[in-house]
């Protein structure tokens, strides 16, 4: 049950290029709607805050759109939490910086979902270590924060994130969180 496949309907893929989108998602004027996919590693970095730690790791994104067809992305990502804790997990700034000619940058406002297991495929694929906890968030962009490259100007879409956090092998603390994701942003045409 992807939450995706409910917010953007059927979407066709044919050569790795959307065909269709769902009707009910439109982007403003002078924006296109693009799916974006991927997975990200990081390690708790730092424990600044009391509760939950900073994070540093690696975006990899696949975007897609009708009209440029599909590309890939490496992106450096850093996440500090806000301090804001609904029951059972943090809230999170997260800012990625990717690889492309014009180091496209972006922020997103991370929200708990849930905490509830993964699907058994995906956590043998994702979860590495020893499993301390899951969670699912929703993340939108920050339109506070800059934004460049491929993400000027976005300041609408939605990214759904299910995720792992594992115990690693090495001494305390050793706290990997991975996590899979998809979802839209309207990028600037």
């Amino acid at each position: 049950m992807r939450r995706t496949a409910s917010l953007l309907g059927a979407i066709s893929l044919m050569f790795g290029v959307p065909v269709s989108f769902a009707a009910d998602l439109v982007c403003p004027t002078g924006f296109s709607l693009a799916y974006v996919e991927g997975e990200i590693n990081n390690n708790a970095i730092g424990f600044d805050d009391p509760v939950f730690p900073n994070t540093s790791g690696i975006a990899y994104l696949k975007v897609a759109t009708a009209k440029d067809g599909a590309f890939k992305l490496t992106c450096a990502l850093s996440g500090n939490p806000t301090g804001i804790y609904p029951p059972h997990g943090p809230n999170f700034d997260h800012r990625i910086v990717c690889d492309d000619y014009e180091q496209s940058e972006l922020s997103f406002d991370t929200s708990f979902i849930g905490s509830e297991p993964l699907d058994p495929k995906l956590e043998t694929k994702l979860c590495r270590g020893v499993v301390q906890s899951y969670f699912q968030e929703s993340a939108i962009p920050d339109s506070i924060e800059p934004s460049k490259g491929l993400f000027q100007g976005v300041s609408e879409g939605e990214i759904f994130v299910d995720g792992c956090v594992n115990v690693g092998s090495d001494p305390i603390p050793d706290i990997h969180i991975n996590m899979k994701l998809d979802g839209y942003l309207c990028l600037k045409d």
